[in-house]
């Protein structure tokens, strides 16, 4: 089930304006990977990412209430993200759906927001997004 709130037209502005950062050459979201060292021996830190602050700052505004969608796991945003033809035809319940399912990927798996950028999912949603405003 989709959750009854749909972002305004400040929201929608807000996340469109982080496109340009993301299209930008330079932008890379992963500042280093931290871990992974031996601590004692036989014991390992687990190794994370430490994302540059517009990354964080993205995340932060996306998973507002706005944005969520609490049935993703059952939307097929996973097989949206994956056809380039579903994300640019997708309604805001879908980019709701899409949106959620990045913003919560890091919570499951170390790393799977800078998978979700190397892909370029952010910023096909965003500009789907950029269109419909």
């Amino acid at each position: 089930p989709m959750t009854d709130i749909n972002p305004t037209p400040e929201q929608i502005r807000r996340l469109v304006e982080y496109l340009p950062k993301f299209q930008h050459p330079d932008f890379v979201p992963v500042i280093e990977w931290l871990g992974g060292d031996e601590i004692e021996p036989g014991v390992i830190s687990i190794p994370h990412p430490r994302y540059d602050e517009i990354v964080l700052a993205f995340m932060h505004e996306a998973s507002q209430i706005c944005w969520s969608d609490v049935g993703y796991t059952n939307s097929g945003a996973r097989a949206m993200l994956d056809d380039p033809s579903l994300i640019a035809a997708a309604s805001i319940d879908q980019i709701k759906s899409m949106l959620t399912l990045c913003v919560r990927s890091e919570r499951f798996c170390d790393g799977a927001w800078e998978t979700i950028f190397e892909n370029g999912y952010l910023p096909a949603i965003l500009e789907r997004l950029h269109h419909l405003q």
